[in-house]
């Protein structure tokens, strides 16, 4: 069989592409379904006052991200709430089905130590069992 130029040339191309794209055949965006055995809306963390109603995920291939939500704040003056959309950039890496998720931190003296969260693919879902707040969290693929 003869190769052709530009049979070579769509190979070439797609063998690069895979060898730079962290995500391998990993989805582009998760949803949060659960925090525990709990599904959303949730509580991340102790806290009464903050209930999570939505988070995404969305990863780049060039290890960059961002999470996207909606956070039910209540207060003694406003003991029905609002929601508060947030968002925030983050870093990550990749290893088999591994991954880990850093948030871009603004003010150092407030910093936590990465990764802040960290879990596993299983599947179409990720599941993170190391969080900042309670957890697992697990969302699934979009």
């Amino acid at each position: 069989m003869r190769s052709t130029p530009s049979l070579t040339i769509l190979v070439s191309l797609a063998v690069a592409g895979c060898a730079t794209d962290p995500l391998g055949p990993m989805a582009r965006e998760y949803m949060l379904i659960s925090i525990g055995d709990r599904a959303l809306p949730a509580y991340p963390t102790d806290d009464p006052n903050l209930q999570l109603a939505s988070s995404f995920l969305t990863f780049t291939t060039s290890t960059r991200g961002e999470e996207r939500a909606l956070t039910l704040v209540r207060s003694a003056d406003d003991p029905v709430g609002r929601l508060m959309p947030s968002s925030r950039a983050f870093s990550y890496q990749v290893a088999e089905d591994r991954i880990e998720i850093t948030f871009d931190c603004f003010h150092p003296t407030a910093c936590i130590a990465p990764p802040h969260l960290a879990g596993r693919r299983i599947g179409p879902t990720l599941r993170f069992d190391q969080t900042l707040g309670r957890g697992p969290y697990q969302y699934q693929a979009r």
